[in-house]
């Protein structure tokens, strides 16, 4: 088994059970996106489609990176400038010549060095002690009621997820596929959302068998689903033309431009196929590529270890995917990069840093206001950490995301996409 696919021994018995949930990892077929379909959620009472003015104006394409596991966004981007961090991390603070400054109170580790151009070109803003205010320091919890877009104690019954409100809630820009999951179940964000699907090979999605008879069977399949209601009928057809969409494109065989070069990584590759997709300007909206393996409650090893890994294959495919779409297409999407909660302050007595509570959200994108590090800083002291143990949360994540929806997504109902919920934007955006 590849590193990049081995579960971590070092994550908490929650986090390899979450990992072991890829139960159709094997299939990458049309049935397991129809099946995904089938069990995404339906929306509460189908709102009104958002109009006006942002109907009018470009939309981003909106590229969302989880980081599934919980970062360390402490050692990603170092409060260096708050004396508890070097206290609270006697073995584990990233310092001296391992950090790039980016002002006067943050700096960026080492591993994520290859961001610095995009950072510098004022296209990569960092949000430090933010995220949701779920209080349980559960994996299932956290992740559920982020990607639903509610607090864990209000509106129980919306079993949909936020970005799926989004496109309910906005005219679609034509295309046989909304959004797309590279990966091979559908996320919670994208629960209940029209023409959406989980595709874990952009390059190999396709009906399988043998190809001697592919073109009966399909003939056959789709004489079926034409005989289906909602959502299984239409699932069914927008699969076969997504199929039929992706082999014209032909991702496999996209070239690069301004000769970035993409690692070759489960999420490398995803990166190369979602600029693929965008340049192919097929009418997508959404395209989500995830990362796992973030549990590091032992042997973090930020600057010499596992997270190390990790930080350079992010930081790696990012800077790739800027560099290509910098020319043609950098003003037409927004990659939001997110982690369900943040490590705790204080390191543990195994090198490793055990389930906290804010993190930092990167984004990136031409329209991003970047080039800083954003954040109402809490402090790190014990008398300022949230139940005295992890960063506190100064900003919601729902700000964040309101912003890009309504500011690069062209869509006012945020009333819907966050039920009772009223954002404060924080400009992020242009």
């Amino acid at each position: 088994m590849k590193h990049e696919d081995r579960h971590d021994s070092d994550a908490c018995s929650e986090y390899r059970e979450l990992s072991r949930r890829g139960f159709l990892a094997k299939t990458g077929t049309v049935a397991a996106a129809t099946m995904a379909a089938m069990a995404a959620p339906t929306l509460i009472p189908q709102p009104a489609m958002a109009g006006g003015e942002e109907e009018d104006a470009p939309r981003d394409v909106l590229i969302i990176v989880f980081l599934r596991g919980g970062s360390d966004s402490l050692n990603m981007v170092v409060p260096s400038g708050d004396p508890e961090y070097v206290k609270a991390r006697p073995n584990l603070a990233v310092t001296g010549g391992n950090l790039s400054p980016l002002d006067t109170f943050f700096g960026l580790c080492k591993p994520l060095w290859a961001l610095l151009p995009a950072y510098t070109a004022g296209h990569l803003l960092m949000v430090h002690a933010t995220g949701s205010n779920d209080p349980t320091h559960s994996h299932f919890d956290a992740i559920k009621w982020m990607e639903y877009g509610i607090p864990t104690l209000h509106n129980p019954g919306i079993f949909t997820g936020y970005v799926a409100r989004h496109l309910q809630t906005i005219q679609p820009l034509g295309g046989p596929i909304r959004a797309v999951s590279i990966s091979s179940t559908l996320p919670k964000s994208l629960a209940g959302g029209p023409s959406t699907l989980p595709i874990k090979d952009l390059t190999q999605f396709d009906l399988p068998g043998r190809p001697s008879t592919r073109f009966d069977r399909r003939q056959l399949i789709l004489e079926g689903y034409e005989g289906f209601p909602d959502p299984l009928g239409s699932s069914g057809l927008d699969t076969f033309t997504t199929i039929d969409m992706l082999k014209k494109i032909n991702v496999g065989g996209y070239k690069p431009a301004n000769n970035a070069v993409y690692p070759d990584t489960a999420f490398g590759r995803g990166l190369k196929s979602t600029a693929a997709l965008i340049k192919a300007d097929v009418g997508v909206e959404v395209i989500e590529v995830d990362r796992g393996g973030w549990d590091t409650h032992s042997n973090q090893g930020t600057l010499d270890g596992n997270m190390k890994v990790k930080l350079e294959e992010i930081a790696g495919s990012m800077a790739a995917f800027y560099q290509d779409m910098s020319t043609t297409h950098g003003n037409k999407y927004t990659m939001l990069v997110c982690t369900e909660f943040g490590r705790r302050v204080e390191e543990n007595v195994s090198a490793g840093t055990d389930h906290g509570h804010a993190s930092c959200w990167f984004f990136m994108g031409g329209n991003i206001k970047g080039g800083r590090v954003l954040a109402t800083w809490p402090g790190l002291a014990k008398a300022q950490r949230y139940k005295g143990l992890d960063l506190e949360v100064t900003i919601d994540y729902r700000d964040l995301v309101s912003e890009i929806i309504q500011k690069r997504l062209g869509n006012p109902r945020l009333d819907v996409v966050f039920p009772s919920y009223t954002p404060v934007f924080h400009g992020i955006t242009v």
